[in-house]
């Protein structure tokens, strides 16, 4: 409502940049701060919670996106939307543990990139499949297994990634770290979503539901080639 450019809009940009400086400069002296500036010295660990970042902003912001489009476009009711959800977090589940085994025996990169792959494709595929008219069972139901595979098999190991890579003695810190990382990942897709969606009409809904589901498809790549 106030424009992108709006002296609002804009002075909230440079106060978020100059409170991030600040927050930064006093995590370099302070006795027990916040962040572990020297953690990010460790290339691994920086590049996983970076990646945690730029995964969650694309697993929650495509998550709300399913719920709005059920809701909206579809007419689902909030329960008939959250059952239709419900099969990713039970497929995720089931992944999660053999990916697990297999990064032990091959290491992260090669399983990473691969649920980087396959749940950005997972995405797309609702930009291609998905339409106007309720079709659980032939456009729906694909989708969210196939988002449950490539979630099983990034976003638990992502994490491990990053805590597997610093000192023993930073573990409880390093994890606390990438835990932060997928809260402001999340709040950053949440936000980002919002804005590519806006309030469109009838007519222009599934594109603005496609832009929405093409940026968290993007997110996902990037996070698995990263």
């Amino acid at each position: 409502e106030w424009g992108w450019g709006s002296p609002r809009i804009v002075g909230a940009f440079v106060v978020a940049v100059v409170l991030g400086a600040l927050f930064i400069w006093r995590c370099t002296w302070h006795r027990s701060p916040i962040v572990e500036l020297s953690l990010l010295r460790i290339r691994t660990f920086s590049a996983a919670n970076a990646m945690t970042i730029v995964a969650a902003a694309g697993f929650y912001g495509y998550t709300l996106t399913n719920v709005l489009f059920l809701t909206g476009v579809w007419r689902y009711s909030v329960l008939e939307a959250g059952l239709s959800l419900t099969p990713g977090p039970f497929v995720a589940a089931a992944v999660a543990g053999p990916t697990s085994r297999l990064v032990q025996r091959i290491g992260h990169r090669p399983v990473l990139v691969a649920g980087g792959l396959i749940w950005g494709g997972a995405v797309l595929w609702f930009v291609e499949r998905v339409g106007v008219k309720p079709a659980f069972l032939s456009e729906w139901l694909p989708g969210i297994v196939m988002l449950g595979i490539g979630a099983g098999t990034l976003f638990p190991n992502l994490s491990g990634a990053a805590v597997a890579s610093a000192p023993g003695e930073s573990f409880a810190t390093a994890t606390g770290l990438n835990s932060v990382s997928r809260q402001a990942g999340a709040a950053l897709g949440v936000a980002l979503v919002v804005a590519i969606i806006g309030t469109p009409s009838p007519l222009q809904a599934l594109a603005a539901f496609d832009h929405a589901w093409t940026f968290g498809a993007v997110c996902l790549f990037i996070a698995g080639l990263g």
